[in-house]
């Protein structure tokens, strides 16, 4: 079933000076021992995918072994870049055993999840044919803002790793998502007018 636990390892298999990467169902997974805790993460590192099973683990903190980003092993928060956190895994231990629950409401979409919260949160407002077309024109809009600045972005973003500038590409991947993420909140806040104006 899909919000079942697996067992992944045994106990006794994740040691508390390194991690344990290994792949379950097709997945790839890293677990961590912290003062007798075990604790998951998704196995690939979101910036660029590298195996955080095989990095440094340090005081509860792991360090990618591709560009050295270090992620909370508790909450998979990432210190070099909150917008790009490693997914966090349910574990339990039954019998020296290491359970591991792989699919979750939590792997759900941001889109999916949002909806749920609305649903529950708001009641069912009927929009008017305008008011479509004026979100519609939004959507629109803001979506080639969002792809020109992206597109320049990307492209200083190539030259930085054309010339192996790490700190420039971590600079331009940063505004890539604080820029991305400024847009979208401008175009809720329009949208949201939009919804609430008297028809």
């Amino acid at each position: 079933m899909e919000n079942d636990f697996i067992t992944v390892a045994r106990v006794a298999e994740v040691l508390e000076s390194r991690p344990l990467a290994l792949k379950v169902g097709g997945r790839q997974l890293a677990l961590f021992n912290l003062a007798g805790e075990i604790y998951a993460l998704d196995g690939f590192c979101p910036h660029k995918g590298a195996p955080l099973g095989e990095g440094t683990l340090e005081n509860g903190t792991v360090f990618c072994p591709l560009h050295g980003w270090q992620f909370d092993i508790r909450t998979g928060a990432c210190f070099d870049n909150p917008a790009k956190p490693a997914t966090c895994l349910p574990v339990r231990i039954v019998d020296g055993e290491v359970q591991v629950q792989l699919y979750t409401q939590t792997m759900k979409s941001a889109y999916e999840l949002a909806m749920e919260r609305l649903s529950k949160d708001s009641p069912t407002v009927k929009l008017t044919d305008e008011q479509k077309k004026q979100l519609a024109e939004l959507d629109s809009i803001y979506s080639a803002k969002i792809a020109e600045r992206e597109l320049f972005l990307k492209e200083q973003l190539v030259k930085a790793e054309t010339s192996g500038d790490y700190e420039a590409i971590e600079q331009l991947e940063k505004q890539i998502a604080s820029e991305k993420k400024r847009f979208q909140s401008e175009l809720e806040e329009k949208k949201d007018q939009i919804r609430q104006a008297k028809s």
